[in-house]
C-alpha cells in the first residue's frame, strides 16, 4: 500500500480525540444502569452480569474489526463504511455473505436506536416521580410503557434529525455529549456517596469511581473542544437551560403540594367538637359515587366532600403503586373521616400504578349490586394560576374519561378545585 499523507501531527490531543470517538460506542451501557429495576431479581446481580458480558462482547467485536481492517488494508471513507469495505474485501460485492453483512449490520443499529426508546420514557419516569418533570411521563399505559415518554422522545428525535440534516456524524456527537456528562456527574456523585457513607472498601471503590469522573470528564472536554463547531454547541447551550428548566419544576410542584397538603385539616373529632364537620350532611340526591384519587390532598377531601353532598353511597378508589405509601393513606383516611356514614375507602395495589383496570372492575361492580341506579364517576381537577400547571397537574383525568365513555349507564364528572398559587 502507499503511504497515507497524515492530515495532522501525531499529538496528544489526537489521540485523546481518538479516545473519545471510540469511548462514544461505549454510551449504551447507560440503559443498563437506568434499568436495573427491571431485572429479574436479584436485579443488582443480573445487571453486573449483562454489563460485563456486553463489555465483553463490545471489546471482542472493536479488537476483531481493528484487526481485519489493518490486515486488509481498509482506509476510511467519506462514501462507504469501513465495515462495507472490509466486507467487499473479504466475500466480494457478488457473494450473498456481503447483502448479509449490510442486513445484519442494519438490523444492529436498529437495536441500538431501540435503546433510547426503551431508556428515555424511564429516565423520565424517574425524574416525573421525583418532581422534575411533568408527571404525565410517569404514567404507564395499559401495555406497560412509559407511552408520553416514547412520544416526547419521537417529537426530541425529529427535532434532532431536522437540525443535523440527517448527518449521523453531527448527532453522535450531541449524543456522546449528554452521556459522557451523564458518566462524569454520576461518577463524581458516587465518590461523594463513598466519602460520605463509608462501608466496606470504601476507598477503592471511591478511587476507581474517581479514576472513573476524571477519565470520562476528559473525554467530555474533548469531545466539546473538537466537535464545537459541528454542532456540539448546541448540547453546551441547551444543557444549563435544561437543569434550570427541572429545577424550576420541581419548586412549582413543591409550591403546589404546600398548597394540597392536608397536615393542617382538622381530623373528625375535633373538627366535630369545634366549627362541625369538614363534611356537609348526608343527601340523598343522586345514585352511588364512585371517586377516583391519584393523590390524597386538599383536592380530594374536597372532592369527597361534594360527593357526599350529591349521594348517600359514596365510595373511593385510589390504586396505588410503588411510589405511593398505603399506610399513611390509610392513616390519613382515619383521621379525617372516621365514622363518616355512606363513605368507603378502597385501597387497589397495583405494581405498575396502572388504575384503568382496577377502576373499570369496580364500575362493573357496583353496577352489578345497583342495577336500577346510574353511577357517577367523579375525579378531582386541580386548577392553578399559571397556565402551564396544566402539563404538571391533571394528566390522568382525559385517560379515565376515555377509559368510560362507552357506557351508558354512568356519568363522568370533574370536580375542580382552584388554588390560590
Amino acid at each position: 500500500m502507499p503511504p497515507v499523507k497524515a492530515v495532522a501531527p501525531l499529538g496528544l490531543f489526537l489521540i485523546l480525540r481518538a479516545f473519545s470517538s471510540g469511548c462514544s460506542a461505549m454510551t449504551g451501557i447507560e440503559a443498563i444502569a437506568n434499568g436495573v429495576k427491571v431485572f429479574r431479581e436479584p436485579s443488582e446481580v443480573n445487571a453486573r452480569a449483562t454489563m460485563a458480558a456486553m463489555g465483553v462482547i463490545l471489546s471482542l467485536m472493536f479488537i476483531g474489526i481493528s484487526l481485519l481492517t489493518w490486515m486488509y488494508g481498509v482506509d476510511p471513507s467519506s462514501g462507504q463504511t469501513s465495515l462495507a469495505i472490509l466486507g467487499e474485501r473479504i466475500f466480494g460485492v457478488h457473494n450473498p455473505l456481503y447483502p448479509f453483512l449490510q442486513l445484519v449490520t442494519l438490523l444492529i443499529l436498529m437495536l441500538a436506536a431501540n435503546t433510547a426508546f426503551a431508556d428515555f420514557p424511564r429516565l423520565g419516569a424517574l425524574l416525573a416521580v421525583d418532581g422534575h418533570l411533568p408527571r404525565l411521563l410517569a404514567f404507564r399505559g395499559d401495555r406497560l410503557v412509559f407511552q408520553n415518554g416514547i412520544l416526547v422522545l419521537i417529537a426530541l428525535a425529529g427535532l434532532i434529525i431536522m437540525f443535523c440534516g440527517g448527518d449521523t456524524t453531527m448527532a453522535i456527537n450531541l449524543y456522546a455529549i449528554g452521556v459522557f456528562l451523564a458518566f462524569s456527574l454520576s461518577q463524581a456523585g458516587m465518590v461523594r456517596y463513598w466519602l460520605r457513607n463509608k462501608g466496606p472498601m470504601w476507598a477503592q471503590r471511591a478511587l476507581m469511581n474517581g479514576f472513573g469522573a476524571l477519565f470520562t470528564s476528559l473525554v467530555l472536554l474533548v469531545i466539546i473542544v473538537s466537535k464545537f463547531s459541528y454542532g456540539a454547541w448546541l448540547v453546551v447551550f441547551l444543557i444549563p437551560l435544561l437543569v434550570l428548566g427541572l429545577g424550576w419544576i420541581r419548586r412549582r410542584y413543591r409550591l403546589l403540594e404546600h398548597a394540597l397538603d392536608i397536615a393542617g385539616l382538622p381530623d373528625a373529632a375535633g373538627a366535630a367538637a369545634s366549627s362541625g364537620p369538614i363534611l356537609p350532611p348526608l343527601d340523598p340526591g343522586c345514585g352511588p359515587i364512585l371517586l377516583c384519587l391519584e393523590s390524597f390532598d386538599r383536592a380530594a377531601v374536597a372532592a369527597i366532600s361534594q360527593a357526599l353532598s350529591m349521594s348517600r353511597h359514596v365510595r373511593v378508589l385510589f390504586v396505588y403503586g410503588e411510589h405511593h405509601d398505603p399506610a399513611r393513606i390509610q392513616a390519613d383516611w382515619d383521621r379525617l373521616f372516621a365514622g363518616q356514614q355512606g363513605l368507603r375507602l378502597n385501597l387497589s395495589s397495583s405494581p405498575y400504578a396502572s388504575f384503568i383496570d382496577p377502576l373499570v372492575s369496580m364500575v362493573q361492580a357496583v353496577e352489578l349490586e345497583e342495577p336500577d341506579q346510574r353511577l357517577t364517576v367523579m375525579m378531582p381537577e386541580v386548577v392553578g394560576n399559571r397556565w402551564f400547571d396544566r402539563y404538571l397537574l391533571n394528566q390522568s383525568i382525559d385517560v379515565v374519561s376515555s377509559a368510560l365513555s362507552d357506557g351508558r349507564s354512568r356519568l363522568f364528572t370533574r370536580y375542580r378545585h382552584y388554588l390560590p398559587v
